[in-house]
């Protein structure tokens, strides 16, 4: 006899492309993006009602600020989102081209933002992660097609990411006080070309 667990639909909202969720645990919500859609939304978990902030760009990663305020990727730029107002103020920018947008996202524990870009048609030249800290932007790692699995260590002595293509997880030490890569990548878990 197995264990049966109940799934339940916990926002109903129809994505296009559904990306980057954040639990916010200063407002006890979920945040996440829709990319294809350009609108971040956030809902209570005690709440019934799910909001929704139209952009006028593609968004996909977000971190937090403070108890009211989100920082949000986007294709062009990062915007900083007033989940109680709705206002944005935009802040650094993306080196401008129209063929890329962000994927997945995270913030380091010591405050940086990694952010991966891609293809917009998904098959066009291979994006990067870049790294965000006190205003400035670098380019981090180059040629990543499709980066996603963006995480850290409880005390950002290490980061992981993947190319999604290449089915495998990279390890890559960091520095703890800025999030910068300080060491190279060893392979952290490889999936069989041929597993299920």
């Amino acid at each position: 006899m197995s264990d049966q667990v109940e799934v339940t639909i916990f926002s109903g909202e129809q994505l296009s492309l559904g990306e980057g969720p954040l639990t916010n645990h200063l407002r006890s919500s979920l945040v996440w993006c829709d990319i294809n859609g350009s609108a971040v939304y956030e809902r209570s978990y005690t709440g019934t009602a799910t909001r929704k902030f139209d952009l006028p760009v593609i968004p996909s990663a977000a971190g937090l600020i403070d108890d009211k305020r989100i920082l949000v990727a986007t294709e062009t730029d990062f915007r900083v989102l007033d989940l109680d107002s709705g206002e944005m103020e935009i802040g650094a920018g993306f080196p401008e081209d129209p063929l890329m947008r962000p994927n997945d996202g995270r913030v380091h524990p010591c405050g940086a933002f990694w952010i991966g870009t891609m293809a917009k048609d998904g098959l066009g030249r291979p994006g990067a992660i870049w790294h965000l800290f006190e205003g400035q932007l670098t380019k981090m790692i180059d040629e990543v097609v499709i980066p996603n699995a963006i995480f850290f260590a409880e005390d950002g002595t290490f980061a992981y990411y993947t190319d999604t293509p290449g089915q495998t997880i990279w390890k890559i030490p960091t520095d703890p006080a800025t999030g910068m890569i300080s060491g190279n990548r060893e392979v952290f878990v490889e999936v069989a070309q041929d597993a299920p």
